[in-house]
């Protein structure tokens, strides 16, 4: 049968506490072996030892079901054989662990697995024994003579005193050792952390109070009270009260007639449910006399954010043993012996400061200050933005904002103001720039420095306005700068559209613009040039009359402001002469071929007139007058190559001469006529383009037409 050995283990008290004020009282003489039953069967418990543990400290008795926890760490290679009870002083013994998992439960409790035992854990201790917190658990074994009992049950008993902690065996075979155990008193109310140090009588103090698991109705009131000076609450002094449910703080006042004394207590008590705590544990020390209240100037209640303020506390006692706790917004900021305090004021907003002064040697504060309200006002925005790069071609400039809504702007290159009082500017200059805002307070902010590069344009010239008389050209621009690019437009009339300076053969009115890219920088600029094109004057025509060795030529060029005459194409008699004048020239032999051209106000020279031969047995002088069935020129505009037909039977010798504007020969060819008919070709490509007379010149005729050469 197997043997039931039960274990009766004496605990001494070893008290410790945490910050909310549980205490707990471990064992001690541990570890110790845990008897092995004698027995074959499961229940029959032998061999029980009896210890206790004494709880001293804890006034009262315990206020709710999850105060006390029972805490045990067993090593035994059998766990179902165990069984655990705890007795409070003069009570019933209460069974937390009995059996977990009956007798056939061979999982080990393994050695440091401890095992807390609380009424409000949220689950039952599970069979293998893993550390943890759990509620009183009990396996099935039949004939067990112990019952699972509730930590509830121990409401109401005393805290102080003797407890007896038994731990047993069940049956044989397996023995075990209990290496550690406690039991820890959780208050429902503590106030934490625990008060400590030296008290004035007369002063108010802030105690901070923590509630447990327990539940507090509504309507509890919280309340402080204060031992005699040898820390006994026979006749307790209520210091100070708060209602509610859960942690929080309370003032607490030490009455100004309060003993001196070094022995004094304070607890925390509830009223629904009554609860008594325990003490703080430590001795108070209670000492009269109270700082008188301060107060407080500054050197200024409104500023710009960023800029000090110093704050000054009165009455200012510099000796030592006083401290002056300064607080912001009823939040401890600064501490020492300092009566003014100087606040950086970094973000916008207002500040409430306040001040205590504190008798250091006796821990004994002054009430607080009223408050001092510190206005900080926020500085303006002066950030730059950039409308484009920051880098630009002069032509294409960046302008810089800020924004709007603040009294003044002051932009600076360098060190130097520019710009006007906007929240805009423009610059012409490469260089740093900044700009100083100031808003309606008086605060100001200078922005950071922002680079500007201003790149130089290239320089464009199209030249001065030219007058073009048609069929001539003129040119226009100037000359090229190397490491530019040059695009003209319109391209109509001009030779070239990406040169510096092209050839205009415009025929009618044309303001050309050039555009001028630097490669380096690809900054452009441009320029404009007009050229008017005129229509030329008239051609003139002559009239030759006389007899005898000479011959008058009169000639008639209407809308001419002056001629000039030519004789076989050179420059001949007095030029400059006025319209409708006469030359009266000699009877040569070979024939003299006379022209005339007209020139305007606008100094356009006409198309010669046709020639006037002049020659031996000339009876009258004069030209033949072309007509279309004797010369045909085609095509006729021309680009280059000119066909001319003849059809003038009973010549055989001839020529055919190309003149310019100015009545000067450019071309000039010797034809036969023995068939009466030929086919010349005239080849004008290399001469520019404009208008040109074309002649037919035998011995005894001459014929003329006009050429276009495109």
């Amino acid at each position: 049968m197997k043997k039931l050995n039960l274990l009766l283990i004496t605990l001494l008290c070893v008290w410790t506490g945490n910050m909310f004020g549980q205490s707990t009282f471990s064992a001690t003489g541990l570890p110790i072996a845990i008897p092995d039953a004698t027995g074959s069967g499961c229940t029959d418990p032998e061999g029980i030892v009896s210890n206790s543990i004494v709880v001293s400290g804890l006034p009262g008795t315990v206020a709710s079901n999850d105060e006390v926890q029972v805490s045990v760490d067993i090593a035994h290679v059998w766990g179902g054989d165990i069984v655990v009870g705890i007795t409070p002083p003069g009570g019933t013994e209460i069974i937390v662990i009995n059996r977990v998992g009956g007798c056939t439960n061979g999982n080990d409790w393994t050695t440091g697995n401890v095992i807390n035992i609380r009424q409000n854990a949220g689950g039952s201790l599970p069979t293998n024994f893993a550390a943890g917190t759990y509620l009183p658990t009990a396996g099935t074994v039949p004939g067990n003579p112990f019952t699972l009992g509730s930590l509830a049950s121990l409401v109401g008993a005393t805290r102080n005193g003797t407890w007896t902690l038994r731990v047993m065996d069940g049956a044989g075979i397996d023995a075990g050792t209990l290496n550690a155990a406690s039991i820890t008193f959780f208050p429902a109310a503590v106030l934490s952390p625990s008060p400590a140090g030296i008290f004035c009588a007369g002063s108010s103090k802030t105690l901070s109070f923590s509630v447990g698991n327990s539940s507090f109705n509504a309507g509890n009131t919280f309340s402080v009270e204060l031992s005699d000076a040898a820390g006994s609450f026979a006749a307790p002094t209520t210091i100070g009260s708060v209602a509610g449910t859960t942690s929080g703080s309370m003032s607490v006042t030490i009455p100004g007639g309060t003993p001196v004394g070094m022995g004094y207590r304070m607890r925390i008590l509830g009223s629904d449910p009554s609860y008594t705590s325990p003490d703080n544990g430590t001795n108070l020390e209670v000492v009269a006399g109270q700082p008188a209240q301060a107060s407080i100037s500054a050197s200024v209640n409104t500023v710009c954010v960023g800029m000090p303020v110093t704050l000054m506390a009165t009455p200012a006692m510099g000796f030592m043993g006083v401290e002056y706790l300064w607080y912001k917004a009823g939040v401890a900021v600064n501490s020492g012996n300092s009566s003014t305090y100087t606040v950086s004021n970094s973000t916008a907003g207002t500040d409430d400061y306040s001040v205590e002064i504190a008798y250091t040697t006796y821990n004994c504060l002054s009430v607080q200050s009223a408050v001092t309200t510190i206005t900080k006002v926020a500085l303006p925005n002066a950030t730059i933005t950039p409308s484009g790069p920051t880098t630009f071609c002069a032509n294409m400039p960046t302008s810089l904002s800020v924004l709007t809504g603040e009294t003044t702007y002051q932009w600076k290159r360098s060190a130097m103001p520019v710009g006007t009082n906007s929240n805009t500017y423009t610059p012409t200059v490469s260089g740093n720039h900044a700009v100083i805002v100031t808003n309606s307070s008086g605060c100001t902010k200078t922005s950071p420095w922002m680079v500007i590069t201003i790149k130089a344009l290239p320089v464009a010239n199209a030249g001065i306005d030219k007058i073009l008389c048609t069929g001539s050209s003129v040119q226009i621009g100037s000359p090229n700068n190397a490491g530019n690019t040059y695009l003209w437009s319109p391209s109509t009339g001009l030779s070239n559209t990406t040169v510096a300076n092209p050839i205009s053969s415009a025929t009618s009115t044309i303001t050309y613009t050039v555009t001028v890219t630097n490669t380096a920088t690809t900054c452009t600029n441009t320029d404009q040039v007009m050229v008017n094109s005129l229509s030329l004057p008239a051609m003139p025509s002559i009239a030759v009359s006389g007899t005898g060795n000479t011959r008058l030529l009169t000639s008639t060029t209407p809308g001419a402001s002056t001629i000039n005459w030519l004789r076989n194409g050179a420059a001949f008699g007095q030029n400059g002469k006025l319209p409708n004048s006469t030359l009266t020239v000699p009877v040569s032999n070979p024939t003299k071929a006379y022209t005339v051209v007209s020139k305007d106000a606008n100094g356009c020279l006409s198309m010669p007139s046709a020639p006037s031969n002049v020659r031996v047995g000339d009876g009258k002088g004069g030209d033949v007058i072309l007509t279309e069935n004797i010369m045909q020129a085609y095509p006729n505009p021309t680009t280059g190559i000119l066909q001319v037909a003849i059809n003038n039977s009973g010549v055989e010798i001839a020529k055919l001469v190309l003149y310019n504007t100015l009545g000067q020969v450019v071309l000039e060819k010797e034809i036969s006529l023995f068939a009466g008919n030929a086919q010349v070709e005239f080849d004008m490509s290399a001469l520019a383009v404009g208008v040109y007379s074309l002649s037919f010149q035998t011995e005894t005729e001459n014929y003329v037409t006009k050429i276009v050469k495109e």
